[in-house]
């Protein structure tokens, strides 16, 4: 029966010591996960030193040459989101007992789709490196072959054609096209992570970027509702479906912060507002995170870009938690953090109008440079734990779950 098959390569995960086999073993565990609603079965998904070898069947009896495009381009697509894989190629297996016959049949398997092709490569790697011939010799020999019967001249540098051959063990992998994965870490390794998203652009990017890193990313969304529109949940429902593209399964968990924030206002001066709005959010985000047992609060955070964003002001925001808050963004500026946003496809979304909860009831100058001191003793006006617990009692949780075209 026919199958199709993938070679997934890895670097991060190639550098770990005693616990390789359980990084391995996530990434293999998600790789099934994000072609599961395919109408194809992985047949075999195994490890073959420091790489993975994906084959896949079909499911339905009827596999029109159209079938097989599809399926091919689904899989590139679905495989270019798993985190943890750097890069993986439509690739063939045969034995590499003899050169000669290896030769043929890369010849016979490449032939048919290079009819504009007049110059090729052919680039070897070993994992092995007790195969009886260097890599430099195999080119050679294939090389040799797959000129006589084509007559494409050879061009190191810049060919029409670059043939990739991976002698592992007994076996040779061979492919015509690299496809980049996009690195890091499989979802999973590290512990979870409580992600605050706004609907704006900053946010999401924070949490693709620890997706990356190995972590479950959970969502917290604050509201303004029924003071402001409803726009800002129904867009970062949208935002984190996109994200769960990326092998996740995650909540998002949606509360009102509109009364609260009346609260602050009636009670507490201008200035300080927005630092409290955040100080409450951080207290409220660190309980329910405690709750959704994720160890750490994510924010899309980066230094100076609002009035809230100063060193001194996320000093104070940290001071009102013990949890760690992560900011991924801290260093990037808003270009480096709109090129990620188009790259993930969360951008065009984030442009959509609507009205951020921390724009509501704005200051009209707010304080850049506060203190931990100056925000307890506005604090004091606050009944805190009041305040936080009826916030967490408000709280709607919609659980999102990611499927690709």
């Amino acid at each position: 029966m026919a199958l199709i098959a993938f070679v997934l390569h890895y670097h991060e995960i190639a550098l770990k010591g005693k616990n390789r086999a359980f990084f391995e073993n996530k990434l293999m565990e998600n790789v099934r996960f994000a072609l599961q609603d395919l109408p194809l079965r992985v047949e075999r998904l195994q490890k073959i030193q420091s790489r993975l070898w994906l084959e896949l069947l079909p499911t339905q009896k009827e596999t029109p040459a159209a079938f097989w495009k599809e399926m091919r381009t689904r899989v590139q697509e679905r495989l270019g989101r798993v985190p943890g894989l750097a890069n993986f190629a439509f690739a063939h297996r045969e034995s590499n007992r003899c050169l000669d016959t290896l030769a043929a049949k890369i010849w016979q398997t490449i032939s048919p789709a290079t009819t504009e092709v007049s110059s090729f490569a052919v680039e070897t790697k070993r994992s092995s490196k007790n195969y009886p011939r260097t890599s430099v010799q195999i080119n050679s020999h294939i090389g040799a072959y797959i000129q006589q019967k084509s007559g494409w001249k050879v061009d190191l540098t810049r060919p029409d054609l670059r043939i990739f051959l991976e002698i592992v063990g007994e076996n040779a992998l061979f492919y015509t096209e690299k496809i980049p994965g996009i690195g890091g870490l499989p979802i999973g390794v590290s512990a979870p992570v409580l992600c605050l998203i706004s609907g704006g652009i900053d946010s999401p990017v924070a949490a693709y970027l620890m997706m990356k890193r190995g972590c479950p990313v959970q969502f917290l969304h604050f509201h303004s509702f029924p003071f402001t529109t409803k726009a800002s949940v129904e867009k970062v429902e949208q935002i984190a479906l996109q994200l769960c593209q990326h092998r996740l399964q995650s909540k998002l968990y949606s509360v009102p912060f509109g009364e609260l924030q009346r609260t602050i206002v009636a009670q507490t001066p201008p200035p300080l507002r927005v630092i409290l709005y955040r100080r409450f959010m951080m207290r409220i985000a660190e309980k329910l995170a405690q709750t959704a047992n994720c160890k750490a609060l994510l924010t899309g955070e980066s230094i100076g870009q609002v009035a809230s964003q100063t060193i001194e002001n996320l000093t104070t925001i940290q001071n009102a938690v013990q949890i760690p808050i992560l900011r991924p963004l801290v260093g990037l500026d808003k270009d480096e953090i709109t090129r990620y946003a188009k790259k993930i496809g969360t951008y065009e979304i984030s442009l959509e109008p609507h009205q951020d909860c921390c724009s509501y009831l704005m200051p009209a100058h707010p304080a850049t440079r506060t203190t931990p001191e100056q925000l307890r003793k506005a604090e004091n006006a606050l009944d805190i734990e009041e305040l936080v617990k009826r916030a967490c009692q408000q709280v709607e949780i919609l659980p999102i779950s990611g499927q690709a075209p």
